[in-house]
C-alpha cells in the first residue's frame, strides 16, 4: 500500500498543503510583526523633544479602563473573525474552508 503510486500522491499533497498553511501563518505573524514594530518606534518629534509622562500616564489609564471592561477583548474577537472570514474569501487554496 505504501508504494502505492496513489497513495504517494496523496501523502506529497498532505505534506505541500501543510507547509503552504505553515508559510501563510508564518506571513501573517511576520506582518503583525512589522506593524507592532512601526507602531513602537519613536517618532522623530519625540526622539526630538523627549518624553510627555503626563500624556504616557493618561494613555495608561484610558488603556487600563478599557482593559477592564472587555473592549480590548471585544475588538481581538472582531478583528480575528474579519480576517477569518476575508482569509476565506480571498484564498482559492483554500476553498474546502
Amino acid at each position: 500500500m505504501i508504494t502505492s503510486p496513489s497513495f504517494r500522491k496523496l501523502g506529497s499533497d498532505i505534506i505541500l498543503l501543510s507547509r503552504d498553511i505553515l508559510a501563510d501563518a508564518a506571513e501573517m505573524t511576520a506582518e503583525s510583526a512589522s506593524e507592532a514594530a512601526k507602531a513602537t518606534r519613536p517618532s522623530e518629534q519625540e526622539r526630538e523633544q523627549g518624553l510627555d509622562y503626563d500624556k504616557i500616564k493618561d494613555k495608561g489609564k484610558v488603556h487600563a479602563k478599557h482593559t477592564i471592561s472587555g473592549l480590548y477583548q471585544a475588538q481581538a474577537k472582531e478583528e480575528a473573525f474579519d480576517k477569518g472570514v476575508a482569509l476565506k474569501d480571498v484564498s482559492p487554496r483554500c476553498r474546502f474552508l
